[in-house]
């Protein structure tokens, strides 16, 4: 059954805190409780959904945020509060089976921030339901269920609560708030799309901060401006937003980025003195909206932390000593690069893995993007290497142009070769030169690393985009199967995978152990525990986790395999029976993720009489089915990347069988946006086919959308094509 979260979509970091709890008193309960369910807004009071949206499934009668930032007299320190609250009209059964159950976050959380401090966050909800005729019904919350999921090492507590004896007709409204107290000056940033899953007839946006901040704010994609409002108390600054009357949005569709595509408002408030805020906040006057965060901004702030003293670099002082001690007379830049980034990624990644997987310690070892940059970037400067850092904003949530909030920009480096690079990802996979898809194709801002700041400049630039080729999969399977046994096909598969698609295979196809000894250990200072020197009962012990670890693993690798070829082929894996790691993607000397293995596939085929069947179109794994509604589009298409995958597929046919239905394997539909081509050809025994799908680019306007539907059609087509093996 589908539940519905009161969580709204937006960003607010603190509602996503978890740790001790601590129990609500029942007067802030109350307090709370009487602020929402009097809130004076007609719209509160509205039960009627206008003309136009009688036929839709659920619609959102009125909702406000309220955002508010406040001291009380003599405390050290303040409130960052957000309340919320949606009154949404169900139409149909399909609104009253997502409303038939609702859940929302743990009730109180307490946080330590980097300082010591302790945060506190409260959250309360609250629901009600409004039958047709003025019945209101407020439902208790003591019969929430506590729900626990985790993923990975990351948990995730909420509560689920059964909305009972809903019918079409019946108003669903609750609020959701959030009161933190802290001592930071620097708040959460906020983004807040003003259409939804629903059509909204009305909502308001209230931001009340107190007179010593300073707001940042932009509308994006034609949001309303938020307006200063005069009817703000004495010591405080109130923006409001008002807006009527939005359409629904399909955030379900295809390559459909929200904060791109959908009106939306987002805002950061900052308790700061000037003096000490304006270059690292980005800050404008106070008692106004600031929307524009200026070049000057952007380069007084590189120029604020690129001239600190080396002692706050202790990162790219390693790196120089690694450099001189290692490649003292190399002179290529990019060989010095190269092997100064992959030195920080080992021992960052690799140095204390295997002690963390022995003992389950679940750390993640790292460093945040701006440390990456700053310090690499001071590595170069000393090293001599003509480079820039570059600004940027990830392509899901706005454009540079747009940046207000601090945390939203991000950076990477190029280097000035005769060839530029950028080096813009630093993780456990990662090599010098991958970006992160997330920045490529985004436009971003170049600041030219001059020793003397009077000399540096800011200039536009896009970041360029990796092809279609550079991101490659190419799969080669080889099936056979006994015609008085056709319950069972054996497969052999072989994959290479190539940029950011290697990127995304690697955690589901390489095991910890494969990683750390494809991570030159002693090239790298990286001491195993298989070549320490260790104790007799200690060893032993050791010994034993290694080997349980490394069983455990690959027993995980290979049901972690298996499920997703079942989900992308459609068929069951009746046994996974061998698997080889050929090549990490760990180097840039072998920089593709290489593998085989080898499985059986259950009901592949299908018994026709003396005859069998085979879905051939779906062994090149499940493709974008389009519904009609789909087939039209009027939001901009937002992909991670320009993409290849190339499938090589051979079937020895039988003796005393022939093939049929060939020619309906043959297509060819390419354009400016992409292509799928396949061709099937018969050589003796040997039915081979060979297909093609490519994404020109990681980003389409919609106008060019029926292009791409154009051959995810033919894609789709082929998944459907069956072949017959005739007995003779």
């Amino acid at each position: 059954m589908r539940t519905h979260r009161i969580t709204p979509k937006l960003i607010l970091l603190c509602c996503l805190f978890s740790g001790a709890v601590f129990g609500q008193t029942e007067s802030q309960k109350r307090t709370v409780r009487e602020k929402m369910w009097q809130l004076p807004d007609a719209g509160f009071t509205q039960t009627q959904v206008p003309d136009k949206w009688k036929n839709e499934s659920a619609v959102v009668l009125y909702r406000t945020m309220e955002y508010e930032v406040k001291k009380e007299v003599f405390l050290n320190y303040v409130y960052e509060n957000l309340y919320t609250r949606n009154r949404i009209k169900l139409l149909d059964q399909a609104a009253v089976k997502d409303f038939s159950e609702m859940s929302f976050d743990a009730s109180t959380s307490q946080l330590m921030d980097a300082f010591g401090a302790s945060n506190k966050v409260n959250v309360f909800v609250g629901i009600k339901v409004v039958k047709p005729g003025g019945q209101e019904r407020e439902i208790s919350l003591k019969e929430a269920v506590t729900i626990e999921a985790k993923q990975g090492y990351n948990k995730e507590k909420y509560n689920k609560i059964a909305i009972p004896d809903l019918e079409p007709g019946d108003i669903i409204d609750y609020y959701r708030c959030v009161e933190k107290q802290t001592i930071f000056g620097d708040f959460e940033r906020v983004t807040y799309p003003l259409a939804g899953k629903y059509p909204i007839a009305g909502q308001k946006m209230d931001v009340r901060i107190m007179r010593k901040c300073y707001l940042n704010a932009k509308s994006l994609n034609g949001a309303p401006e938020l307006r200063r409002n005069t009817q703000a108390a004495k010591n405080d600054d109130l923006y409001t937003l008002l807006d009527k009357n939005r359409d629904k949005i399909n955030s379900d569709q295809q390559w459909f980025y929200t904060y791109r595509s959908v009106p939306t408002l987002t805002f950061q408030a900052y308790y700061s003195q000037k003096k000490s805020g304006w270059e690292e906040h980005f800050l404008g006057e106070q008692g106004e909206v600031h929307s524009t965060v200026s070049t000057e901004h952007l380069l007084g702030y590189v120029n604020m932390f690129s001239t600190l003293k080396d002692k706050y670099y202790p990162y790219s002082k390693a790196l120089l000593s690694y450099s001189r001690t290692h490649h003292k007379k190399e002179t290529n830049p990019e060989v010095i690069v190269r092997e100064a980034y992959t030195h920080w990624r080992q021992r960052t990644f690799a140095a204390n893995y295997e002690e963390d997987l022995l003992y389950d310690r679940g750390y993640e070892y790292g460093v945040n993007n701006a440390q990456f940059v700053l310090n690499f970037s001071r590595f170069l400067h000393k090293k001599k290497i003509s480079h820039d850092i570059i600004i940027t904003t990830p392509r899901t949530l706005c454009d540079v142009k747009d940046l207000v909030a601090r945390e939203d920009m991000n950076y990477l480096i190029r280097v000035n070769t005769p060839k530029p690079f950028y080096i813009g990802q630093f993780n456990r996979y990662s090599q010098y030169n991958d970006v992160y898809p997330v920045y490529q194709g985004a436009n971003a801002y170049a600041i030219n690393v001059a020793k003397k700041t009077r000399y540096r400049t800011i200039k536009p630039v896009v970041i360029p985009a990796t092809q279609s080729g550079d991101n490659l999969t190419n799969t080669t399977l080889a099936l056979s199967f006994a015609p008085d046994q056709p319950e069972q096909v054996k497969v052999k598969r072989a994959v290479v995978a190539s940029g950011n698609n290697r990127l995304q295979e690697m955690s589901t196809v390489v095991t910890p152990y494969e990683y750390l000894y494809d991570c030159r250990p002693e090239q790298y200072g990286i001491e195993l525990y298989e070549k320490r020197s260790l104790g007799k009962k200690t060893r032993a012990e050791v010994d034993q986790k290694m080997a349980q670890r490394k069983e455990q693993d690959n027993k995980d690798r290979a049901t972690r395999l298996t499920e997703e070829l079942q989900e992308t082929l459609g068929s069951k894996v009746a046994s996974y029976d061998a698997f080889e790691l050929e090549q990490t993607g760990l180097w840039h000397e072998q920089p593709a993720l290489k593998y085989k293995d080898e499985f059986a596939m259950e009901g592949l085929l299908e018994s026709n009489g003396p005859h069998l069947m085979m879905p051939i179109g779906k062994l090149i794994g499940s493709q974008v089915s389009l519904k009609k509604e789909e087939l039209t589009r009027k939001d901009d298409v937002y992909m991670t990347a320009a993409r290849s995958f190339r499938h090589t597929i051979t079937i020895t046919v039988p003796a005393g069988y022939e093939v049929k239905g060939l020619d309906k394997l043959n297509a060819n539909v390419t354009n400016a946006t992409g292509g799928f081509v396949s061709t099937a050809v018969l050589n003796g025994n040997q039915l081979t086919l060979n297909v093609h799908k490519y994404y020109a680019h990681n980003y389409e306007k919609a106008a060019d959308w029926p292009q791409m539907v154009a051959f995810l059609e033919a894609a789709y087509q082929f998944t459907q094509q069956k072949v017959l093996f005739k007995k003779l």
